[in-house]
């Protein structure tokens, strides 16, 4: 099962194997990272290339797990990192600092220190106490959070608008038109949203 794609500055291509890791296609062969090679946990969401910090972040059942310079560093509830039930589904880098997102509203936020990432909880709530299903964020800044069971949130400029009455959004993106669409899993449909 393949939850999520995403590409690194190399052309890489990154693939979020929900039940067998992450795995990495370089134009001819595939490598596969799971637990046994240091990863946190095979349950994976989520794989987002972070283009400032320079690493793989990776969004897990009840752990995060960040590849950089060919090692992993893990998060998770056992050791009280996290908080219990963390379903990570959103990542987002924003001035050199990885943002994770989560179903339950339990944000958190690396920082990196000398190479080794930080873990931190998101105390000042960007996203208004709601649950995150997806996120996307545009060329402007403008961030756009699907919103677990509801709707959409947009942010922007400090701002934070939700649109509700489309379900659980899981997936947001921008056509060459700059229309952005929400496809809604329990809402039934794909909706324009400020078109």
């Amino acid at each position: 099962k393949i939850w999520y794609i995403d590409e690194d500055n190399e052309g890489n291509m990154w693939f979020a194997c929900f039940g067998a890791g992450v795995s990495k296609f370089d134009g001819e062969k595939f490598i596969s990272y799971a637990k046994e090679d240091g990863l946190v946990d095979n349950s994976v969401r989520i794989v987002k290339y972070c283009s400032q910090t320079k690493c793989i972040a990776i969004g897990t059942n009840r752990s995060i797990s960040v590849l950089k310079d060919s090692v992993f560093f893990n998060f998770n509830t056992k050791n009280n990192d996290l908080e219990k039930n963390v379903i990570i589904t959103g990542i987002l880098e924003k001035d050199s600092v990885v943002y994770f997102y989560d179903f339950a509203n339990n944000h958190y936020y690396i920082q990196f220190d000398k190479g080794k990432p930080n873990i931190h909880r998101v105390e000042d709530n960007l996203t208004d106490n709601i649950g995150v299903s997806s996120l996307f964020e545009d060329e402007n800044g403008r961030i756009y959070f699907g919103w677990n069971r509801k709707g959409i949130a947009e942010y922007f400029d400090t701002t934070l608008n939700k649109i509700d009455g489309i379900g659980q959004v899981f997936g947001i993106a921008k056509d060459y038109s700059q229309n952005i669409w929400a496809a809604s899993w329990n809402g039934g449909g794909i909706y324009p949203i400020g078109v």
